[in-house]
């Protein structure tokens, strides 16, 4: 029941949003995005890492300066350890790049003021830099404005301007990362997974019973009864299908699954998205949902599922 516990905990506030100041000093990527400053991943790490032990986690990332305008940049660290978030802690200021990182996990325990002892599965590890310009000017990691219907697309060192903006593939990427501790792989047992369980979001306004049963066919697709009733919708016969993988222990929404005819007025509301099954701590789900309608999209919110 603790590790449950710890993951909800771990789950509701591993999402950190950077904010700046509006003094001459500090921008974000307003008006001077080919001419700023920024570094970008050379492959973006995995946000959950799924190891055997806990001895196994290894972080490494490599970082480079697309437009060589980086004076410098530093790097702070800060965890949710078995729920409890720790103070943030600066990893360092770095002048040379590309910028490569290998912490294992004495490393990662020790940046923010843990033992090995301390950590267990479901905790997370959050990064954020900040970067000084060469000419002075700091850049943290607020999202930039662009047009995503320029036509052709605006190129911006190298990427189209929507790819700069894509928080998994642009930008941001050295500015706010992370990734979560998973479970072993093949840890799924899909006998323990019916019932009753708690979806709840912290961002969008659900928090309510759902059902959960087994596909007759497939062990790996839980069917989830209720989602629409959450916001007092009318839910239709076919559940919510979410899809394991019990090799990686990821999980994705199939959206081909209508949920409500009528939702806040619109028609045919679908969820979609993508997240992780902890098997060894409770059987907890993290996703990712997207809700959707015929006539577009209410944005994407952190779910946790947790069996009752």
């Amino acid at each position: 029941m603790k590790k449950i516990f710890k993951i909800i905990s771990v789950l509701s506030v591993m999402i950190i949003i950077l904010t700046t100041s509006c003094s001459e000093k500090e921008r974000t990527w307003l008006a001077d995005l080919q001419v700023g400053a920024y570094l970008t991943f050379v492959e973006f790490p995995a946000d959950v890492q799924g190891v055997n032990a806990i001895s196994e986690v290894t972080f490494t990332a490599e970082l480079y300066d697309p437009t060589g305008n980086v004076d410098s940049y530093e790097l702070s660290i800060s965890a949710i350890i078995s729920g409890t978030p720790t103070a943030e802690f600066v990893l360092g200021t770095y002048t040379t790049f590309p910028l490569n990182f290998a912490m294992d996990i004495a490393t990662l325990a020790a940046a923010v003021g843990v033992t090995t002892a301390d950590i267990n599965f479901g905790d997370h590890f959050a990064f954020s830099g900040v970067v000084t310009h060469k000419n002075g000017v700091v850049y943290t990691g607020v999202p930039p404005s662009y047009d995503a219907g320029d036509d052709p697309p605006l190129v911006l060192a190298g990427r189209t301007n929507a790819e700069i903006a894509d928080p998994n593939n642009g930008y941001r990427n050295g500015f706010d990362f992370g990734f979560t501790i998973g479970c072993p792989p093949d840890t799924y047992v899909a006998s323990t997974i019916p019932g009753d369980w708690n979806a709840f979001s912290a961002s969008w306004p659900a928090d309510g019973t759902v059902v959960i049963t087994l596909d007759a066919g497939d062990d790996n697709v839980l069917l989830i009864e209720g989602m629409a009733a959450l916001d007092g919708m009318i839910d239709t016969p076919d559940p919510m299908r979410m899809v394991v993988d019990p090799a990686t222990n990821g999980v994705w929404v199939d959206p081909d699954v209508i949920l409500a005819i009528n939702f806040y007025g619109y028609d045919n509301m679908y969820l979609s998205g993508t997240g992780t099954i902890f098997p060894c701590a409770g059987n907890v789900i993290n996703a990712n949902l997207q809700y959707q309608v015929d006539q577009g999209s209410f944005g994407t919110y952190g779910y946790v599922f947790t069996p009752l």
